[in-house]
């Protein structure tokens, strides 16, 4: 059976159609009677404002401007009370089921719930990060799972990040230095260790450690540092490394050929990582991704020039304490057989008539040395293109087409420490004067 609703909708359509089409200067003679009419019907059906709607139409009809607006009123209503009772009927035919249909109940998994240590993280290139823990509660391992955005890739740890996990911006020191609570936060169990990842559900909180907060055990090793071999455990089983860990471990040789440190190791099929060391005030640090630690002092480095027969070397020791930091990355040199001088010289030629075609010129040139594989140049070739891509940014290049040529900051200074530790006269010569112009402040504290 037809819904007398229904029809009294239809009719009303046909009567706001013929005013939209016949137009409201000279409105039809039995208009008057049509909309009272509706309004009667509206009043048998209990829809009272449409009665009011329909009847402020009729009462406006000799003046065309407050007809208008009253026929906008009015198909404003008949659009809204459509939708209003196709939701209500489809709600009335929901509930019908429900009453005829047991619905089966909804099950939810429970949650993992816990407070969790964190003894380190791994990250990849592409943002992906690890953290490892322990719940303090119940003493399971535990590892949360993240994706991170605007992180630094050569010192995640220097700046805030943006967290999946976390859903806003966080500071991993402090993740590492707090507690992760998790409240029902949905999880998974793989290989005895319990696996956490971003999830609307619950968003975990950071919660200071107390003074008295003795962190939970974690497997530990001693590491011993081969000059020549890189970081091994006592037993000799060699670590992971990364570009950071390679450029502490030779700070670490600059000052003592032979060096032990407490370390937290995690095991990955046969790989071992190291989750945090131990430094000599007994606190931790994450040599694996801080490319900070273990810097060399100026007063070191002027010890060790001060009986030098170089005059440049001690002059750029001499410089290292007023130097002011900028930011500004060491770029290297040149593509095969062809020498820095050669080419820097050729680009200083060219810069004199299109700098934009100087900096195409040394492009040519860098892009093997950008290649993780590729050896890098000495410290002295490094310093000179420097100033080369210097003079050519004062003589207009644009700026930001010069910092794509730059390479990885952390294999620039790893090559340069490496060189520094060897104490070769001119290359720690050229090195200290770009430590003095700050631009290796991870190597020199």
């Amino acid at each position: 059976m037809a819904d007398p609703v229904d029809g009294f909708l239809e009719e009303l359509g046909e009567v706001t159609d013929q005013v939209l089409v016949a137009g409201l200067a000279r409105p039809a003679a039995d208009l008057d009677d049509a909309l009272e009419a509706l309004a009667e019907r509206a009043d048998r059906l209990g829809v009272a404002s449409a009665a009011a709607e329909v009847r402020a139409l009729g009462a406006t009809l000799r003046d065309p401007d407050a007809a208008w607006a009253a026929t906008q009123r009015l198909l404003s209503w008949r659009q809204l009370f459509t939708r209003a009772l196709s939701l209500e009927r489809v709600e009335r035919r929901m509930a019908e089921a429900a009453e005829t249909e047991p619905r089966a109940a909804r099950i939810r998994a429970q949650g993992f719930t816990g407070r969790i240590y964190c003894h380190g993280f791994s990250l990849d290139e592409l943002g992906r990060m690890s953290l490892y823990g322990t719940d303090i509660d119940g003493g399971a391992l535990v590892q949360l799972r993240d994706k991170l955005s605007e992180q630094d890739e050569d010192d995640p740890l220097a700046r805030p990040v943006i967290s999946r996990l976390f859903q806003a911006s966080v500071d991993l020191r402090r993740v590492l230095g707090s507690l992760v609570v998790f409240e029902d936060h949905p999880f998974v169990t793989r290989r005895g260790r319990v696996e956490l990842a971003p999830a609307f559900r619950d968003v975990p909180v950071l919660h200071a450690l107390a003074p008295a907060f003795v962190p939970p055990d974690v497997e530990r090793d001693e590491a011993r540092l081969d000059v020549e071999g890189g970081w091994r455990l006592a037993d000799g089983t060699p670590v992971v490394e990364s570009d950071a860990l390679r450029l502490n471990l030779t700070k670490l040789a600059m000052v003592d050929r032979e060096v032990r440190t407490p370390v937290a190791v995690r095991v990955s099929g046969e790989d071992h990582h190291v989750l945090h060391a131990t430094d000599a005030a007994d606190e931790r640090v994450f040599p694996t991704h801080d490319p900070a630690l273990f810097g060399l002092t100026t007063a070191w480095l002027q010890e060790r020039a001060q009986d030098h027969a170089d005059p440049r070397l001690r002059a750029a020791c001499a410089a290292l304490a007023c130097a002011r930091p900028f930011e500004r990355d060491l770029v290297v040199q040149t593509t095969g057989d062809v020498a820095a001088d050669d080419v820097c010289n050729r680009a200083l030629q060219i810069r004199l008539d299109d700098p934009e075609a100087a900096v195409e010129f040394l492009e040519a040139h860098l892009a093997a040395w950008r290649r993780p594989d590729t050896p890098l140049p000495t410290p002295t070739e490094m310093l000179r293109l420097g100033e080369t891509l210097s003079r050519i940014i004062a003589d207009g290049a644009d700026p930001t087409a010069v910092a794509a040529l730059r390479l990885p900051r952390l294999r620039v200074a790893q090559a340069c420490a490496s060189a520094l530790r060897h104490w070769d006269g001119e290359a720690a010569a050229a090195l200290l004067c770009a430590a003095s112009a700050g631009v290796l402040g991870w190597l020199v504290a």
